[in-house]
């Protein structure tokens, strides 16, 4: 009888502690997440396609957080277990999603271009005045290297000019890779552009027919 009162003690306390490490664990991703965030804004512009996933999967993570730890609002869960396995459901399908658009975005970050490709398209980023953002900054850098190795390319430079913006983003890049080195013919502006779909769109637009 006290071994079977022992266990289930045993089993309570883990029970709770695991819970509290693992709540606490969610929350300091969720700050983590939140810092990373801020510093991509400031230093990169807050405009970056896709940068809107880090402050949602903060807010999920604190979600997470308080229904591990079983605080408000999920605490009246437990009396309507239904709801309590809808709410399970929706934080793991959102969790789910984020963590697909996080790894496409890193898949995306770190695959090999083909080489000697007819075009490339550097999208734009923000630009403080007339000058590149730190995003946009390594985005010129990275064209700049393809177009090096590979002479037989050309680049339409995407983006048009947004708020707080002297001149496009398009503008602002062939400026810095004029000034690399890289020929004025074989560079191709669009500069009309305000998002991601337009910035496809519109330099799918430039290219010649059969292309």
């Amino acid at each position: 009888m006290k071994l079977t009162v022992l266990k289930l003690l045993w089993s309570r306390n883990g029970c709770s502690v695991a819970r509290t490490v693992l709540s606490r664990s969610f929350l300091v991703l969720a700050v983590a997440t939140l810092i990373y965030w801020l510093l991509c804004g400031v230093f990169c512009g807050f405009g970056i396609s896709g940068l809107i996933v880090w402050p949602a999967a903060a807010v999920l993570l604190v979600a997470l957080s308080l229904w591990i730890s079983d605080k408000p609002p999920f605490r009246r869960l437990r009396t309507h277990r239904w709801l309590r396995r809808t709410v399970a459901v929706f934080l793991a399908a959102v969790m789910l999603y984020c963590a697909v658009v996080l790894g496409l975005i890193v898949s995306g970050m770190t695959a090999t271009p083909p080489q000697n490709a007819d075009y490339i398209i550097v999208l734009g980023a923000k630009v403080n005045g007339e000058r590149p953002s730190l995003a946009l900054h390594w985005r010129i850098q990275r064209a700049y290297e393809y177009l090096s190795q590979n002479p037989g390319t050309r680049a339409i430079l995407s983006g048009g000019k947004g708020q707080g913006e002297s001149i496009s983003e398009a503008e602002s890049m062939y400026r810095e890779l004029t000034a690399l080195g890289i020929a004025p013919s074989r560079l191709i502006l669009e500069d009309k552009s305000t998002s991601t779909e337009e910035n496809i769109r519109y330099s799918y637009a430039k290219m010649p027919e059969g292309e």
